[in-house]
Protein backbone atom coordinates (compact mmCIF):
# COMPACT_ATOMS: atom_id res chain seq x y z
CA UNK A 1 0.00 0.00 0.00
CA UNK A 2 2.71 2.67 0.88
CA UNK A 3 4.34 2.25 -2.63
CA UNK A 4 0.48 2.71 -4.19
CA UNK A 5 0.28 5.80 -1.84
CA UNK A 6 4.22 6.63 -3.10
CA UNK A 7 3.10 6.36 -7.34
CA UNK A 8 -0.04 8.60 -6.53
CA UNK A 9 2.14 11.34 -5.17
CA UNK A 10 4.51 10.81 -7.84
CA UNK A 11 2.08 11.42 -10.00
CA UNK A 12 0.28 14.35 -8.75
CA UNK A 13 3.83 15.82 -9.21
CA UNK A 14 4.05 15.24 -12.73
CA UNK A 15 4.18 17.92 -15.27
CA UNK A 16 0.35 19.01 -16.02
CA UNK A 17 -1.51 17.31 -13.06
CA UNK A 18 -2.40 20.43 -11.32
CA UNK A 19 -3.82 21.45 -14.77
CA UNK A 20 -5.79 18.36 -15.16
CA UNK A 21 -7.48 18.25 -11.52
CA UNK A 22 -7.91 22.07 -12.26
CA UNK A 23 -9.62 21.28 -15.03
CA UNK A 24 -11.61 18.26 -14.08
CA UNK A 25 -12.86 20.72 -11.17
CA UNK A 26 -14.29 23.18 -13.40
CA UNK A 27 -15.79 20.69 -15.26
CA UNK A 28 -17.74 19.92 -12.53
CA UNK A 29 -18.48 23.19 -12.01
CA UNK A 30 -17.09 23.01 -8.65
CA UNK A 31 -17.08 26.63 -6.70
CA UNK A 32 -18.81 27.71 -3.90
CA UNK A 33 -21.85 26.32 -2.71
CA UNK A 34 -21.52 23.34 -4.81
CA UNK A 35 -20.88 19.47 -3.53
CA UNK A 36 -19.28 16.79 -4.87
CA UNK A 37 -17.62 13.29 -4.09
CA UNK A 38 -14.35 12.01 -5.64
CA UNK A 39 -14.54 8.47 -5.89
CA UNK A 40 -11.18 6.45 -5.06
CA UNK A 41 -9.93 9.77 -3.29
CA UNK A 42 -7.00 7.84 -2.35
CA UNK A 43 -4.40 10.09 -0.02
CA UNK A 44 -7.43 12.87 -0.32
CA UNK A 45 -5.65 15.76 -2.68
CA UNK A 46 -8.65 16.50 -5.00
CA UNK A 47 -10.62 16.85 -1.86
CA UNK A 48 -8.71 19.24 -0.11
CA UNK A 49 -8.51 21.06 -3.47
CA UNK A 50 -12.08 20.68 -4.16
CA UNK A 51 -12.68 22.18 -0.50
CA UNK A 52 -9.93 24.74 -0.96
CA UNK A 53 -12.65 26.33 -3.47
CA UNK A 54 -15.82 26.52 -1.42
CA UNK A 55 -17.10 22.95 -2.56
CA UNK A 56 -18.59 20.60 0.02
CA UNK A 57 -16.81 17.51 -0.75
CA UNK A 58 -16.54 14.45 0.20
CA UNK A 59 -13.67 11.95 -0.52
CA UNK A 60 -14.51 7.63 -0.74
CA UNK A 61 -12.30 5.12 -1.38
CA UNK A 62 -12.91 1.43 -0.16
CA UNK A 63 -9.61 0.98 1.54
CA UNK A 64 -9.04 1.70 5.19
CA UNK A 65 -5.24 2.57 4.68
CA UNK A 66 -5.89 5.47 2.16
CA UNK A 67 -8.27 6.95 4.33
CA UNK A 68 -6.53 6.82 7.20
CA UNK A 69 -3.61 8.68 5.17
CA UNK A 70 -6.19 11.00 3.73
CA UNK A 71 -7.21 11.66 7.00
CA UNK A 72 -3.92 12.43 8.58
CA UNK A 73 -2.94 14.96 5.56
CA UNK A 74 -5.90 16.63 5.39
CA UNK A 75 -7.79 16.74 8.85
CA UNK A 76 -10.64 19.02 8.20
CA UNK A 77 -11.77 17.60 4.32
CA UNK A 78 -14.28 14.83 4.89
CA UNK A 79 -13.50 11.22 4.34
CA UNK A 80 -15.17 8.05 4.48
CA UNK A 81 -14.41 3.96 3.65
CA UNK A 82 -17.06 3.11 0.97
CA UNK A 83 -16.60 1.92 -2.67
CA UNK A 84 -17.64 3.14 -5.76
CA UNK A 85 -21.06 0.88 -6.16
CA UNK A 86 -22.09 1.61 -2.49
CA UNK A 87 -21.72 5.18 -1.34
CA UNK A 88 -22.54 6.51 1.74
CA UNK A 89 -24.85 9.42 0.50
CA UNK A 90 -28.00 9.46 -0.27
CA UNK A 91 -29.63 9.92 -3.63
CA UNK A 92 -28.86 13.16 -5.69
CA UNK A 93 -27.28 14.87 -2.53
CA UNK A 94 -24.23 15.59 -4.05
CA UNK A 95 -23.89 17.98 -7.52
CA UNK A 96 -20.98 16.12 -9.24
CA UNK A 97 -19.33 13.41 -9.22
CA UNK A 98 -15.53 12.73 -10.32
CA UNK A 99 -13.35 9.30 -10.25
CA UNK A 100 -9.21 9.78 -11.63
CA UNK A 101 -7.31 7.25 -11.80
CA UNK A 102 -10.08 4.37 -10.57
CA UNK A 103 -11.89 2.71 -13.41
CA UNK A 104 -9.05 0.03 -13.98
CA UNK A 105 -10.09 -1.15 -10.80
CA UNK A 106 -13.91 -1.83 -10.62
CA UNK A 107 -15.09 -4.78 -10.87
CA UNK A 108 -17.17 -6.15 -14.47
CA UNK A 109 -20.77 -5.07 -12.84
CA UNK A 110 -22.46 -6.36 -16.43
CA UNK A 111 -22.29 -10.09 -16.18
CA UNK A 112 -20.02 -10.07 -18.77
Amino acid sequence: MDDLIARLDAADRLPGADELRSRSYDLLGAGPGASAVDVGCGAGRAVAELTERGVKAVGVDPSERMIAVARGRWPGADFRIAGAYDLPLADASVDGYRADKVSTNWPNRSGR
